[in-house]
């Protein structure tokens, strides 16, 4: 037995080497369009920038102020849509969602950030197309991991 294993015995060796290696993290310099999305609750939020070429999504990259769940749900989601038309980077992120429904709140939160600043990368594509002067565009996450303190009782 590794000596991780007996540490982290749940985690797999797919989560693990994108949590040591985080994949597509950094900043596009001039990037076509760029999303964040945001929990108001913990201030943690995600960063996506995107490349788009011929509706692929050419490049795609990501930053965080957010905990390490955030950074491996970035990397993984990431390297899902690079490579692929936006349509379907699109069908990905309603994909992922779903799946997440039955996670524990803070996977999900994670999760939801990277997938609501995609969806806000997106809509400033879509804006900018539009020929709205939009520099990026923000888009609140619907459900805080902020984990409320219960009250004691004395």
């Amino acid at each position: 037995m590794e000596e991780n294993e007996e540490i982290i015995p749940e985690v797999n060796d797919i989560i693990l080497e994108h949590l040591m290696n985080p994949r597509n993290y950094g900043q596009i310099d001039d990037c076509g369009c760029c999303g964040i999305g945001y929990d108001d609750k913990s201030g943690e939020f995600v960063i996506v920038y995107m490349n788009i070429e011929d509706d692929t999504i050419s490049d795609i990259k990501f930053s965080a102020q957010a905990c390490q769940d955030t950074i491996v749900a970035g990397s993984m989601f990431t390297e899902m849509v690079i490579g692929d038309k936006l349509a379907n980077g699109a069908k990905s992120a309603l994909f992922v969602r779903d799946k997440i429904k039955e996670a524990p709140l803070k996977q999900r939160a994670c999760t939801s950030l990277v997938i609501t600043a995609f969806e806000a990368c997106i809509k400033n594509y879509e804006n900018r197309a539009l020929g709205i002067d939009e520099e990026l565009h923000k888009i609140k996450i619907q459900e805080s991991c902020e984990i409320k303190e219960e009250k004691q009782h004395g």
